[in-house]
C-alpha cells in the first residue's frame, strides 16, 4: 500500500478503537451503520492515531460545550491533514468478532502498534463504502431535515458517536436560526428516515427539534 498523508483524503472514519488486545493483535471497537456486517476479507484500513491534544472525540460534555473540536464520520479534508499532528498505521482486518454493542477486529500489521491507540480511528475506503449497501452515515450526509409538519428546517452535517448512540449534527436554515447548529441523537425517539422510490434515503423527519436548540 502506497500513501502519505493526504491519502486519507479518499478514506472514511469507520471505528472508534475503545480498547487494544496487543498480546492477541486485537481491537475493541464501536461503530455506525452495518458496514461490518457485509464486509469482505481482508481488507486494508488505517488506524490514525491523533497527536494533538486539543482533539477529543466522544464525550457528551463536550457536544454540550463544544471545547475542542471533534474527527466526526465525514472524513479528513485537507485543511485538518495540513493543521493537525497524527499518525497513520497500516493494518489488514482478517477476522471480525461481533458483539451486541461493538466489534472486536483481529489484524495483521508489518510492526506492533504503538501504545496509547485507545481513542484513535480506523479508516477505510470511501470506494469500498460505496459498494456496501447497508447505511452508513455517509449515505445521509447533507440530506434534507424536516420536522414532523414536513417543513425544511436544516440539513445534516455531521455525525459523532457518544458510545451510547451516534448524534447527529444539524445545522438549522430556518431564517431565526440560520446556520445554528442542533445535536440529535440518532434513534427512532427523535430521527425517522423517508426513503423514495428508488430506495434511496429522500430525508430526514425529526420529532421535537426544539428542545435541541440549547445543545
Amino acid at each position: 500500500m502506497r500513501w502519505n498523508k493526504y491519502s486519507l483524503i479518499d478514506y472514511i472514519p469507520f471505528g472508534f478503537v475503545q480498547d487494544h488486545f496487543f498480546n492477541k493483535n486485537q481491537l475493541h471497537i464501536t461503530t455506525k451503520g452495518n458496514i461490518l456486517n457485509t464486509l469482505k476479507l481482508p481488507v486494508d484500513v488505517f488506524l490514525v492515531k491523533i497527536l494533538d491534544e486539543n482533539i477529543r472525540f466522544k464525550q457528551e460534555k463536550v457536544i454540550q460545550y463544544k471545547k475542542h473540536y471533534n474527527i466526526f464520520y465525514t472524513g479528513f479534508s485537507k485543511e485538518f491533514l495540513d493543521t493537525y499532528k497524527f499518525q497513520m498505521i497500516p493494518l489488514k482486518i482478517f477476522k471480525i468478532i461481533f458483539q451486541k454493542r461493538s466489534q472486536v477486529l483481529c489484524y495483521e500489521t508489518m510492526e506492533p502498534l504503538p501504545e496509547g491507540i485507545i481513542g484513535s480511528w480506523l479508516c477505510i475506503n470511501k470506494e469500498i463504502m460505496n459498494q456496501i449497501d447497508d447505511l452508513y452515515f455517509l449515505h445521509i450526509k447533507e440530506k434534507l431535515v424536516k420536522d414532523k409538519n414536513l417543513n425544511d428546517i436544516g440539513f445534516v452535517k455531521d455525525y459523532m458517536e457518544t458510545g451510547a448512540h451516534g448524534i447527529l449534527v444539524i445545522e438549522l436554515t430556518l431564517p431565526k436560526y440560520l446556520h445554528k447548529e442542533i445535536f440529535v441523537p440518532f434513534v427512532d425517539e427523535y430521527c425517522k428516515l423517508i426513503y423514495s422510490n428508488n430506495k434511496e434515503i429522500h430525508y430526514l423527519e425529526i420529532e421535537h427539534w426544539e428542545y435541541f436548540l440549547d445543545t
